[in-house]
């Protein structure tokens, strides 16, 4: 069976929507210049290797997992997001404390702010529980993980809002996590 070559999604509101902890600027940068550019990249490599990944030579497997892995982060990141935030329901902190995640949005800035140089903090379903845990670049446990929210923490997310201060960022985001998506992958994960 061929790869398929990557798609990326329109964002799920105006690039504007995100402001203040997201600028518009911001935004257009990251969704056209990097998300598309890990598309793109990814692509070129899956013509490259005649859409078989399984016959690829290693060095190529690992520039196209990569960038695969860096335009579905960036696919994640606008759904973990949205607009004033999704406050979560009674229901899904019930859950989130049955599986260990009473504390996930305190657990979650923890984890954003202690990512050293570039990377992603995450909430994950991962064996029956949640975890909050880092990923240095893109190296995503995809196969052991369901990523629920992530919180791209690379310099170029903030940086032109920003300029080093991640914390007020990631502060600025946390109100901005869209509860209701991290229910609707704990139902996809069978969850719920």
């Amino acid at each position: 069976m061929k790869d398929q070559p990557l798609v990326q999604r329109d964002l799920p509101y105006g690039f504007d929507a995100l402001q203040p902890a997201m600028s518009e600027e911001q935004v257009r940068l990251h969704y056209f210049r990097n998300q598309a550019g890990y598309v793109r990249r990814a692509n070129a490599i899956l013509v490259q290797a005649d859409h078989d990944m399984a016959k690829a030579p290693t060095s190529v497997w690992k520039r196209f997992t990569f960038n695969r892995s860096g335009a579905e982060l960036h696919e994640l990141l606008w759904g973990s997001l949205c607009p004033g935030g999704e406050a979560p329901s009674d229901r899904l902190v019930t859950v989130l404390v049955d599986l260990g995640a009473g504390s996930a949005g305190l657990d979650l800035r923890d984890a954003a702010l202690s990512v050293e140089g570039s990377g992603w903090a995450c909430l994950s379903y991962v064996l029956g529980r949640i975890e909050v845990h880092t990923v240095k670049d893109h190296d995503y446990p995809w196969s052991s993980h369901i990523p629920l929210v992530v919180l791209d923490v690379w310099e170029h997310a903030y940086a032109s809002d920003w300029w080093n201060d991640r914390k007020g960022y990631v502060e600025a985001l946390l109100p901005l996590i869209n509860w209701r998506y991290v229910e609707d992958r704990l139902g996809w994960a069978g969850v719920l």
